[in-house]
């Protein structure tokens, strides 16, 4: 039986992106002193508060499912919550 471990952190995050034709696509960012790679981009929603529009992104990697949110008002990236697999 796999049981996977849940973390909400709400952690300002260093992130390394792309941004094609209308597309976020995380490809690194820098958590607990380590560097983490993103393998997939799983979902991408965005909200919009007033002029702002802030995007909630989940993507994952063989070890860890990860859930962002980014403000384009302050262009700033949280991690909201990780899920690690067993």
């Amino acid at each position: 039986m796999q049981t996977d471990m849940k973390l909400e952190t709400e952690q300002k995050v260093d992130m390394v992106c792309s941004f094609l034709k209308n597309q976020i696509k995380p490809l690194y960012f820098r958590y607990m002193d380590k560097t983490v790679r993103i393998l997939r981009t799983d979902m991408v929603n965005r909200m919009f508060r007033g002029n702002e529009t802030i995007y909630f992104i989940s993507a994952s990697n063989d070890k860890a499912c990860y859930y962002f949110r980014y403000e384009t008002s302050t262009l700033r990236w949280i991690l909201e919550k990780v899920w690690y697999k067993e």
